[in-house]
């Protein structure tokens, strides 16, 4: 099991935190040679569908639908996402100063006791700025955690109404 950090919009983040975001697509990089029966010069995108998983979300979908040998970036069965998000600098130079999440204003915390305080408070005190974008968000700092549970390769055009409604729309 791996785990690898995805980028989501405050958008999305509210739409997965509603359970409203139960799968999302990314292009697939490269795209497969033209002449294959999967695209034939239509972009495809690989198309991953969420699940509940412990203090997080995960996430799943079929399989490869031509068996097309596709190595997915963002993992296999199996392995962990944990969602990088926007946050923001509450009150700057005040003394409620704390770290917030962009897509929804929740405090960036960690447990009494927790180890990984140490680090948060170090990233806190060397960060300039009163934003830290989503690239740049510490593992630490996550709220999320997404399970892969199977991932499909498909036409970008051949979403289905099901599909869009699993996307958040």
């Amino acid at each position: 099991m791996k785990e690898r950090g995805i980028l989501f919009s405050d958008a999305m983040v509210r739409a997965i935190l509603a359970g409203k975001k139960t799968q999302t697509r990314r292009i697939v990089k490269p795209q497969p040679p033209s002449g294959t029966n999967l695209v034939e010069r239509n972009t495809a995108a690989e198309a991953l569908t969420f699940v509940p998983w412990r203090w997080g979300m995960g996430l799943g979908g079929g399989g490869h639908r031509t068996g097309e040998p596709f190595s997915c970036p963002y993992g296999a069965p199996g392995d962990r996402l944990w969602v990088r998000e926007t946050m923001r600098l509450r009150d700057a130079g005040k003394r409620t100063e704390g770290w917030t999440y962009a897509a929804d204003g929740a405090e960036v915390s960690l447990p009494k006791g927790d180890p990984r305080i140490g680090a948060m408070l170090a990233w806190a005190h060397h960060k300039e700025g009163n934003t830290c974008v989503s690239i740049h968000m510490p593992r630490w700092a996550s709220r999320i955690t997404l399970e892969v549970t199977a991932v499909r390769v498909e036409r970008l055009q051949d979403i289905t109404e099901e599909d869009a409604l699993a996307e958040g729309l």
